[in-house]
Parts: structure tokens; sequence; C-alpha cells
């Protein structure tokens, strides 16, 4: 919805002039196709000024001039930046024969009569009838030199539109054309006085005050027009509107800019005229348009327009195709013609316009929907639904009448038969005028066919296919799916189990249900397990019947394949030696297995014997025996150390030397045989020796000796423990051996006998050095009264203690190693320390050490300070004049004095021969405050009074302490520099716990001003 424009056009003359200004009021509002660049074309019959733009408007759009001489046509190119708002068309002269014609981009437009409103006539002259509207044709009170303004009020012209403008009947020689797009009313406020000095207004009439009553979304001009040379202008508005601009604008104006506007005019900083504009806003009436959608094409036959608004009192003015009007609410047209209808919503009390428009279209009729689903059927198949090609489907019993169903027919196959069913499709509301269709056929299902054949095979049977009776058998390995085959399957025997296969009839295109066969094939059964025990007999001995593991249904042959079978196990003759076997199967389900050979042995000559093999072992001796008994199955052998074995060959480990009695016992059934041998399995070994010494210095020799090592073919190794494989091995029974290294060895014997075991025994052999002797110092020169660390450096093999001489006063100290020793006397002192050995010789050394007097450092007594008052100089006088002497401060400064301007601790450290002194100095600060943060008025005794006494510095010469609670109430001051504080009360009542604020101002006697302000905190 689009608002109304309302044009207004201002024919205003100057009476001293001999020019005619004709200003055309358009305005052009928002974003449009009009703005870009025209092509403008002006032919006149006298000298032409065109002009785009306003004084009015000259903060909004620049003025644009274009001049034509009399006769001669003038071709000009005008780009709409902005919207046009005016276009100004000068006369010469006035002279009804004069004439302009503007074409944009050449073509003109002409407005339509229906899209008049309404026109009045301001002020018409005396004599000369009123100015009529014919067409698109203006007339303009224009003659006998009386030249007044009128407007003329256009509902919905948008687009270019072409005016003329007519004096009594006779043209006055203007033809222009302007493009139009929002309907927004436009007013201007201009100076109509040519005096210097004065200031008028007309706002669309003659005046000193003007009224405007617009129509919110307005667009709004005020323009102080006239002589303004020298002139400043200044507005004043509702909401506190100011401005000191001559030309005002507004785009588009709403309830905040209703009220009264004040222009004041000055010269020379003084005010020489004002204008009072009353500016009234009224908001558009409501509106809503709709028609009685969808008007089905071959079915609808009324056309019923529907128009309402919240606005009260409002008229309704419809226009639409084949120049339809109405003022009807809410009109009815019979017959129907679509189109563009456009109802204007008039306000009766504010005179504002709104419009909306409704395109009436009728809505295509659709085509039947296309049904399609499955046909035929056979009793009992499942119903499938149709599939239908179309929306908003309703579903009928007939091709006509009747009423539709949303919900699809579902078609009963399990009666035979014929059913059509019928749809129609609703688009857009509108219903198809013809219904598809639909018929579905159900035909009966023939009934199974009748199966006959072999149905039980035992694996490996030959297959005989069955045969079933019907029509169009059809044969599937499937209870459902699947194609249907016209062969009959065929079932492999080769592997059991059961298959079931299935054959159908078809009778009329309908196939029956399948009928079932199924087949077992039942598996070949295992042997049986028969064993014959026992299965060797002694000549004469009674039979024993064969025993049944498992197996069922027997039948027992004499032969392994052929011959029939007998299900009485037989009885065998155990009277002559020889080897003598039955043959046995088992019948599961009617199905015989293979047959199992089952045999015996008459034994003949029964004999036990063996012979063995040692391996001698160091731990334990392995006896392989072999079994070399005859016509025997049973075996048990008794080892001679409580251990005995069932086994043919057996293998023993004697884990004891000894002389062992073996026994074997051999049988088969109930005939046994024995034999009995001895084994000798002793072989002891031990070795042993002797030294002379177990402790040597280093170079001197030891003696080993063997001390009857026990073993047989005994061989001897001497291993000394120094890990010397430069010497040749020593095997003989005694050895003597040189030690050149100090340490701790471990020497061995190592006796191998013959398998060969061996036996090791070990001494450990102590050896000791022979050492060198230096002594290491911490430091060669040292301070008197400092220590020092004396380290010798000696082997500790054999070593029993060390003795350090050479001290202060001839003192001496054993067994310490390090040594920390500190000198009381300053000298040269030559120390001597001896590492005293247990076999080998003691060895010595000394070394000389200086010992330094100590310096000393005095900085005086701690002082005080004020933080930028005068300084102070810290200096060492007692070493200032001795220049081996150097300082290092705590400062980072490297002289014997300072000078120091801030409170703090200062240290200095002299070095003098290597030997320092250290001392410091504390400087206080003597002006400071310092503020606690929290106090307990709770009458204990213990920080009841918030008062910094005791933080007060001694160079406090003034003092000033405030309070204040939350809310800025002073609750405590004080400037006594002796005072309790503040107790927690105003005016004798105690205050309530909480944070309160301090301001304190305090002078030191160095002139120094500090200001603290900071929190407290109150608790009780």
């Amino acid at each position: 919805m689009r608002p109304l424009l309302r044009i207004i056009i201002i024919l205003l003359f100057s009476i001293n002039a001999n020019a005619q200004w004709q200003y055309l009021y358009a305005p052009k509002i928002g974003p449009d196709s009009l703005y870009g660049t025209y092509d403008v074309f002006i032919t006149s019959t006298g000298t032409v000024s065109f002009f785009g733009g306003d004084p009015c408007l000259a903060a909004t759009y620049p003025g644009t001039e274009f001049w034509s001489g009399a006769g001669l046509p003038g071709g000009y190119i005008f780009t709409i930046l902005k919207p046009v708002y005016r276009i100004y068309i000068n006369f010469d002269v006035l002279n009804t024969g004069e004439y302009i014609q503007v074409y944009l981009n050449g073509s003109p437009y002409t407005i339509q009569p229906a899209d008049v409103v309404s026109y009045t006539e301001c002020n018409p002259s005396p004599g000369n009838p009123p100015c009529t509207l014919s067409g698109g044709l203006i007339w303009g009170p224009c003659c006998a030199g009386v030249y007044n303004g009128g407007d003329l009020i256009i509902a919905d012209c948008k687009g270019i539109n072409s005016f003329e403008v007519f004096c009594n009947g006779v043209i006055a020689g203007t033809s222009f054309h302007v493009a139009v797009d929002t309907l927004i009313p436009v007013y201007c406020v201009r100076d109509t006085n040519s005096s210097p000095g004065t200031i008028g207004a007309t706002f669309r009439f003659s005046g000193a005050n003007a009224y405007a009553s617009l129509c919110s979304g307005s667009p709004l001009y005020m323009d102080a027009v006239g002589d303004s040379t020298g002139a400043t202008y200044s507005w004043t508005g509702p909401g506190g509107f100011t401005s000191a601009l001559k030309h005002l604008y507004f785009s588009s104006v709403t309830s905040a800019n209703a009220g009264v506007y004040h222009t004041y005019k000055k010269v020379g900083g003084v005010v020489v005229d004002s204008v009072t504009d009353t500016i009234v806003v009224n908001q558009l009436p409501s509106i809503t348009v709709s028609y009685n959608a969808p008007l089905c094409t071959g079915v609808a036959t009324t056309l019923n327009l529907f128009a309402s608004s919240t606005t009260p009192g409002v008229t309704y003015l419809w226009s639409g195709p084949a120049s339809y009007t109405s003022t009807v609410q809410n009109p009815v047209i019979t017959p129907i013609v679509t189109g563009v209808y456009t109802v204007t919503d008039s306000s009766s009390t504010t005179g504002c316009i709104n419009s909306q428009f409704v395109n009436v279209v009728f809505t295509p009729t659709p085509p039947a929907p296309g049904i399609t689903g499955i046909s035929p059927y056979c009793t009992g198949e499942p119903f499938v639904p149709f599939t239908v090609t179309g929306s908003g489907l309703l579903w009928y019993p007939g091709a006509t009448g009747g009423t539709g169903s949303s919900i699809a027919p579902v078609v009963n196959t399990s009666v035979a038969g014929t059913t059509t069913v019928w749809a129609s499709q609703t688009v857009a509301g509108c219903e198809s005028t013809t219904r598809g269709s639909f018929t579905t056929v159900v035909n009966t299902t023939p009934p199974a066919p009748v199966i006959t054949g072999t149905n039980v095979y035992c694996q490996f049977d030959t297959y005989a296919p069955p045969t079933a009776t019907g029509t169009g058998i059809l044969w599937y390995t499937a209870p459902t799916g699947g194609a249907g085959t016209a062969g009959v399957p065929t079932i492999s025997t080769t592997v059991p189990g059961s298959t079931t296969i299935y054959a159908t009839q078809t009778i009329t295109g309908c196939e029956s249900p399948r009928a079932p066969f199924t087949i077992t094939v039942h598996p070949k059964p295992v042997n049986p397990v028969v064993i014959a025990n026992p299965s060797l007999y002694c000549p004469g001995q009674p039979f024993v019947p064969f025993s049944v593991i498992s197996g069922v249904g027997l039948l027992w042959y004499k032969t392994l394949t052929g011959g029939t079978g007998t299900g009485v196990a037989p009885t065998l003759q155990t009277d002559t030696p020889g080897t003598y076997s039955v043959y046995v199967s088992q019948t599961v389900l009617g199905c015989e297995s293979d047959r199992t050979i089952v045999t015996i042995t008459v034994a003949d000559n029964v004999k036990a014997d063996f012979d063995y093999k040692i391996g001698y072992g160091c731990k334990a001796d392995t006896v392989i025996f072999n079994n070399k008994s005859i016509q025997t199955t049973t075996y048990t052998w008794k080892f001679g150390d409580r251990y005995s074995s069932q086994l043919v060959n057996p293998t023993h480990v004697y884990l004891l030397q000894a002389l062992d009695t073996v026994k074997l016992y051999a049988s088969v059934s109930v005939c046994m045989d024995s034999s009995i041998q001895y084994i000798d399995l002793r072989h002891p070994i031990h070795s042993i020796f002797t030294t002379d010494t177990n402790l040597i210095c280093q170079g001197k020799t030891i003696t080993f000796t063997d001390d009857t090592s026990v073993g047989t073919k005994l061989s001897y190794l001497w291993e000394f423990g120094d890990n010397n494989a430069i010497h040749a091995p020593y095997t003989g029974k005694t050895a003597t051996y040189q030690y050149f290294n100090a340490g701790t060895y471990k020497a061995y014997l190592v006796v191998t006998d013959f398998v060969p075991c061996t036996d090791t025994m070990f001494k450990t052999i102590q050896v000791d050095t022979i050492s060198p002797m230096s002594v290491a110092l911490t430091d060669t020169v040292i301070c008197r009264g400092t220590y020092v660390t004396f380290t010798g450096k000696y082997a500790s093999l054999g070593n029993i203690g060390v003795t350090w001489q050479g001290l202060t006063g001839g003192d001496s100290i054993k067994n310490q190693n390090p040594l920390v020793y500190g000198f009381d006397v300053p000298g040269i002192f030559t120390v001597k320390a001896t590492a005293l050995y247990r076999v080998c010789p003691d060895t010595s050394a000394s070394r000389n050490i200086t010992v330094v007097a100590q310096p000393s450092l005095d900085l005086g007594a701690d002082l005080t300070i004020c933080k930028g008052g005068q300084p102070i100089t810290l200096a060492d006088n007692i070493n200032a004049g001795n220049s081996l002497a150097s300082w290092e401060w705590s400062t980072g400064e490297k002289t014997s004095a300072i000078t120091v301007v801030a409170p703090g601790v200062y240290t200095a450290t002299v070095k003098v021969h290597g030997c320092y002194a250290s001392a410091s100095v504390t400087v206080s600060n003597d002006c400071y405050i310092n503020v606690p943060n929290v106090f307990t008025p709770n009458g204990d005794g213990l920080n009841d009074y918030f008062y910094p006494h005791q933080y007060l510095s001694s160079g406090l010469t003034s003092f000033q302490i405030s309070i204040f609670n939350r809310w800025g109430e002073m609750v405590f001051q004080s400037n006594s520099l002796d005072g309790r504080g503040w107790d927690g009360k105003l005016n004798d009542v105690p205050q309530p716990e909480g944070v309160y604020v301090y301001l304190i101002e305090a002078t030191f006697k160095d002139g120094q001003h500090e200001r603290h302000q900071g929190n407290v905190t109150l608790l009780r």
C-alpha cells in the first residue's frame, strides 16, 4: 500500500517585473525507477528559463537552469539525483500565445480526469470567472495583471504526468511534465514582500502567519523567502527544535513534528521580523482490502469486494477495470471483471487519504487427477493403495454427484468381482469439474496342488524327484518370493538335513498358495566303538566278550565288506596262538554305518629282559633303559631309589650317587616274567687348598697349595682374581703368584674329574697399596678468624689413619680428613699430613698457608630523615685512606661515602687483601602517617578508637581528620595530635557496622603536605 500524493500548484506572479514565474510543486520521494538521467527537450515561443530546484528547497536539491532563445528549440540533459520537488518556468512577458512544452525522454503523459479529487482557486480577480479544470489542463487566474495561486489535488497519479495552464478559456502558454512517485502533501512557507527588512509568510495563503494540517508521512517544507540580503534566520519548534537554516525540510512528518514553529529574521543581529507557523499532523486512516477468492474458472459468477478500516467516519471510493467506480464499502460485481481494484479510504475528520489495491484474478480449474493402481488381484492378496497425481483429493462413489471424502477407498480383495472408484483434485481452492477413475478386478485364487514322492533318504542315497498334480505347476525353493521354475528342484543327498520345496498351480492368471514338500536326508552313522578287553590272551585263557563303547543296532560280520550281518556278537577260541578279527556296524534311523574291525592276539612265548646306558652328571646321573622283553605288553620298572615307571623304555634321573638295584616286570594278560640288574653311580668330587698368608703389600708373592682334593682323574686350574690374563695358566697342585696391584681379590682352585664335573674353592686375598700423598687447600691466603679446609689425598686401602701437624701453637690433629681449621693469629704456617698403613710404608705431604689480619668497618648510629628533606652522608672513615680497600654499597655505589635522600636500610661492605667487613645503618622516615583500615568500638579495651596516633610521625606539625558515613554525613572531626580519636558514635549514639570514609590533611616539619582519603570498616 502506498500513501496518496497531494500535488500543490501555486501560481505566484511578481507585481513589479515583466517576467512571469510558474511554480510547479511536484514531490518525488523514495527510491524508484524515476531516478536517473533524462533527455529534456524544450520548445518555446519566447525567451525561456527552465529551473530544477527552488530557493525554498535549496538545502535539499541544487538548482539547475536551462535557457532557450525565442523560437529556438533546446535539448538538455537533466539528471535527477534527488527527488524533483518543483520545476520553474519563466515567461518574459504575459502572452496568451506563448507556451512551453517539456518532454521527458520524448514521451508526454496526460493525467486522467478521474485522478483529480478537487481544484480550488485562491482569490480570483474581480470580474474574472474562477479557473476550471478540464481533462489534464490546469486553468489559472492569470489575466488583467492579477496573479494568484491555486491548488491542484491529485489522487494516485504516480508516473510522468502532463499539464497545461489556460487563462479564461485561452491557453496561457505553458505545457509541462512532472515525475510523481509518493503521494504526500507538500507545503512551503515563503516571503512575498520585496521591501528590505521585512518578512511575510504564505502557507498556501498570503499573510504574516500560516497554518497547515498534514497527514502522517508527508514531507514538510518551510522557507523564508524575500529580501534576505545581510539577513540571518533562526527557527524554534516542538520538542526543543532549533535551526539556523533559512530553508527547512522534513522528509516524513510524525506526531513529534506537530506544533508551533517560530521564524525570526535578523539583520545586524537585531530581529526585524518573525512568523508563526502551526503544523498539525493527522494519522492516515487504516484500510484492509480483499475479495471472495478464489474465483474458479468456469464456476465463479459473482465478485465480492471487501474493505474495512479501524478509523471511524471514513468513506470508501472503489475504482477498477473498465472505468469501474463505487462508493459502497463492499460492492458486488456480476459478471466478474478481473484486474486491479483500488479503494481510497478518506477520513472525514482529518481529510487524510489512504489507498490499497487488490488484484482480482481467475483461478484456473484444475484437470481431473490421474489414478493408477493394481489390477487384477487374486482373492486373498493384500490391497495396495491407489497412486494419484494431484493435490487436495476428494474421493467419490460415482462419476457425478455425491459427497467427496478425503480418505482414499480400500478395495475388498477377499471376494472376487469388479470395483470402480472416482476422485477429484482441488488446487488453490478450486475443485476439478471432472473426476478421474480406476477399475479394480479381483479373480479367484486356485487351491494348492498335491505333491507325492520319496521324502526320507540316507546320506549318499540316489535322489528321486517328487511329482505334483495341477495346472501350470511352478516349483520354488522358498515359501515366499523368488521366481518359480517348471522343473523340480534337485536335492543333494550328500549333506544331511531337511530341505523343503514348494509347488503352485496357476488358473486364470492367479497362482495358488505354495504346497510344501519336505525331504529329509539322515546322516550316515559313524562306526561303532567296540574294543577287545583284553586284546592279548595266553594260550587257553577264557575269552572275554567284546565291550561296546558306543553304537546301536549292531550287526556283526566275518569280512570287512559283503556278507550278511547278525545281531549276535561272536565268541573267539584262544587255544591256538595267532591273530583273530571280527567286523561290526551300527544302524541309526534305518541307515547303516561302515564296519569297525576288532582284533585279538593269542600269545606264543613271554620273556622279560633289558639293558641300559649311563649318562654321568655333576648334579644327577641319567640312565636310559632299553626293553628287550618278548611277547609282552605291560611293564613295571623298579629303579631302586623308591621310584618306578610303567613305560616301555623309560629314562630315569638318579639324584643321589649310590649302588642301585633295578627290576623289570613284563606281562601279557595274565602271563608275566621279570629281570634284575645292578647299577653303580658313585663318583664324588671336592676342591680344597691353603695359602701361606692372606695379607701382603703390593709387589709381594703368595704360595697356594692343593690340600687333598677329592675326585677321580682330577685336573687343576688356579685363578688369582686380579684379571691378569698375561701369565700362562697355573695347572699344578701348587702355585706361587705375585700381586703387582693393590686391592681385594678372590683366589680360586677349580678341580675337574672324568665326567667332567668341577668343584671350586676360593679365599680372599688383601693387597695393600704403596700410596702417593698430596694436600689440597680451599685457599692459600685467608683472613684471620676464618676457616680453611685441608684435604689429604692418598689411597684408602690399608690406611689406618692420618695425622696433621704444623698448626697454631704446634697443635696436631689425628684422623680427620678433610680438616677444617681456623687460624686466630696472622702469619705463614706449614701444615704437614702423614698417612699411616698396616703393612705398607707410611707417606707424608705438606702445604704453606698465609693468614692475613681482618679489616674493620663502622658507619655510625641510625639516623632519621624527612622524605624530600636535606640529604644525609654515610661514610667509612676507617678505611677511606687505604688504597687497597674497595667498597660495595646496597645501593650499587662503590665509593667510601654515599648521599641518601630517602628512608631505608643501607649496607656497605669493604674488602682489603681479600678480607671483608660489613656494616649497616637504618635511616627512618620522620614524616609520614599510616592509617588503620578497621576498628572495633565494643568496649573491650582493644582497638576501640579509630585514630592513627600510634602511627603519627614525630615530624608532624599540623593534623586534621574528618569521617563520613555512606550518605556523606560527617560523623567525626578532630585536629588534635594527641586525641583519642573516633569512638564509633555520633552525638553519643553508636553508629551501625559498615564502611566509612576518612579524609586526613597533614603537614610535616620539612614543609611537606599530605592528603589521605580512604575507607575504614567499623566492626563490633
